[in-house]
């Protein structure tokens, strides 16, 4: 199994940023954070929650025995480049996860979320966010540089 990468997150206090009169403590901390955030280097912040949530659904999906084997193989967000041979024009791709299964075959991993997972919210999701456009470029970019 694929070691994990090191944990770079900040998780933030619980503090109220609308106090009228804070206190020197809470000042101090502010400060500290505002600071901190400046200077984090590229950290993206997020909640503890958020945290939990986020391996929580890494646990779920290595549950998945195929996907699981896929995640162990491939690369997450890798941009690809290529010239589409009936246009001429540049295209461009990023994949949340792809793994080259053989010379000639490629799993892309596209990962959506949702808080509402009906079939009918689901199909306003693609039409909205234009799914179909983003697939074709991977069908592109499989049929140009995977299996020319």
């Amino acid at each position: 199994m694929r070691s994990s990468p090191p944990v770079r997150r900040g998780a933030l206090p619980k503090h109220n940023g609308n106090a009228k009169k804070p206190s020197e403590d809470s000042i101090k901390s502010m400060e500290w954070w505002s600071a901190w955030l400046c200077n984090s280097g590229g950290i993206t912040v997020i909640t503890n929650d958020q945290y939990t949530t986020a391996m929580r659904q890494a646990e779920s999906v290595r549950k998945i025995a195929d996907v699981r084997e896929a995640l162990d193989r491939g690369r997450s967000e890798v941009s690809a480049f290529w010239t589409d041979p009936a246009t001429g024009a540049r295209c461009r791709c990023r994949p949340d996860f792809d793994t080259k299964s053989n010379s000639s075959a490629a799993i892309l991993l596209d990962v959506k979320t949702y808080s509402d997972a009906s079939a009918d919210e689901f199909r306003r999701q693609v039409a909205r966010k234009r799914y179909e456009v983003q697939d074709s470029f991977y069908y592109g970019w499989i049929c140009c540089c995977i299996r020319p």
